[in-house]
């Protein structure tokens, strides 16, 4: 029954635009809950975490800020995405789920021109140069974004290979930091400059 389940739930995210995944709050974040939350960035997704049940936890003043970190703590790389805590019996705090899946799709879809990402790109190259890359500086030097749903943006540079997934990281962080991107996905495709014809 659990691997049916996980099967419709994949074969949902291909059709969809934002993916609410439920964890029980009860039971706590499941491995089927993580692997099915890294199918739908791997899908370009918007999605939210809804933890349902939340009326059956026994709760202090901190219990729901906990609860954020110990899911963090287990999907590290999904620190962006929003944790809604439900219960679906009282209908307590159900209805944000609507504002909340009108905000990530929003995001989902969001553009930045180009010269204000080029301004950006500086900053964040000022702020922490990337690595040498077989005795060469790497340059950054230009970047657009391409598409949207999930944003996607090219970065040329003269020596692609040598940012690495930490070098990137710190860019997509940065991005965010800037920009918001609230859960979405962000797609970060290398390019290496063409040599001017003389």
């Amino acid at each position: 029954m659990e691997k049916y389940s996980a099967i419709k739930a994949l074969k949902s995210l291909e059709r969809c635009d934002v993916a609410l995944v439920l964890i029980d709050g009860f039971e706590g974040l499941t491995e089927q809950d993580a692997r099915i939350a890294e199918f739908a960035e791997e899908s370009g997704r918007a999605f939210i975490l809804v933890v349902n049940k939340w009326d059956l936890v026994h709760k202090d003043t901190s219990t729901m800020e906990d609860y954020k970190e110990r899911i963090k703590r287990e999907m590290k790389t999904l620190d962006y995405v929003p944790i809604l805590f439900i219960s679906a019996l009282t209908g307590q705090r159900a209805s944000r789920i609507f504002q909340t899946i009108e905000e990530v799709t929003a995001e989902h879809r969001k553009r930045i021109t180009t010269g204000e990402l080029n301004h950006w790109l500086r900053e964040a190259v000022q702020g922490y140069p990337p690595p040498a890359f077989r005795s060469r500086p790497v340059k950054l030097l230009f970047i657009s974004q391409v598409s949207t749903a999930p944003p996607t943006f090219v970065l040329f540079a003269n020596e692609p290979l040598g940012l690495g997934e930490s070098y990137q990281r710190y860019l997509i962080r940065r991005l965010r930091e800037k920009y918001g991107f609230t859960g979405t996905p962000l797609r970060l495709l290398l390019r290496k400059r063409k040599k001017e014809k003389t």
